[in-house]
């Protein structure tokens, strides 16, 4: 996660699977490229390949997504963007409504992991909208957390 946009009227927040992607084209063009290599040469075999490159694929895919946060002040609006192969998603809140963002820690992790989360207390949206499903030990989370409790006039949180 990090910040792509921070001015006083406005914090933009975007968050892309990068990994995800990243091990979407070694499950996908390797075999895939093996496969149709050994489909040239004669070898049957190149027909099993393609369909595991593009089996692994197809479930890769499914989990990368793009997230874009943006809090908007002249708007008085924060709009929590998704986009996946599944397709888009948009949610809009009231600014006034949030009252700050929080680090999640996972429990039962052997190491700690984190993830945003924004804390909503009143409206119709209130409770806690994790920004990710996923936790992770990286530091974007601590960072983007930081960055909108700041934006919204909040301490920073501290970690570990």
């Amino acid at each position: 996660m990090r910040v792509t946009r921070n001015t006083p009227a406005q914090l933009i927040v975007e968050h892309y699977s990068t990994l995800l992607v990243l091990i979407l084209v070694l499950f996908l063009f390797v075999p895939l490229t093996v496969g149709t290599g050994l489909l040239v040469d004669g070898n049957k075999m190149g027909w099993f390949l393609a369909a595991i490159g593009l089996g692994a694929g197809a479930l890769i895919s499914l989990g990368i997504e793009r997230l874009q946060v943006i809090l908007d002040r002249p708007s008085g609006t924060l709009t929590i963007r998704r986009r996946n192969v599944r397709g888009y998603h948009e949610t809009i809140h009231n600014l006034n409504d949030v009252d700050r963002a929080i680090l999640e820690t996972s429990d039962g992790s052997e190491t700690e992991v984190y993830r945003a989360t924004i804390l909503i207390t009143s409206g119709m949206s209130a409770g806690a909208h994790p920004l990710t499903e996923v936790y992770s030990s990286l530091r974007g989370h601590a960072r983007v957390v930081d960055a909108i409790n700041a934006w919204l006039g909040n301490e920073p949180t501290q970690i570990g």
